[in-house]
């Protein structure tokens, strides 16, 4: 799992792009994850997403990262 103070957890999924399997790493997080949320930090979510490509072998953009957000209430 990807160590942040921000990431709750994280798995694989698979999306599906013209006829092949594309793999995306769906990241679990405490953040606001839509610009229009109050407390968005896209610099919090910038940090985590580099963290998680220098992680992931094969994933080169952001394209293979989904951010979830995750109610602790």
């Amino acid at each position: 799992m990807l160590e942040h103070p921000n990431v709750l957890s994280t798995r694989p999924t698979v999306r599906w792009e013209r006829d092949r399997q594309a793999i995306v790493y769906v990241i679990e997080t405490d953040l606001a994850v839509s610009p229009e949320d109050p407390g968005y930090d896209q610099t919090a979510l910038d940090n985590i997403a580099e963290a998680a490509l220098a992680r992931l072998p094969g994933c080169r953009n952001r394209a293979c990262i989904r951010f979830e957000r995750v109610s602790l209430a």
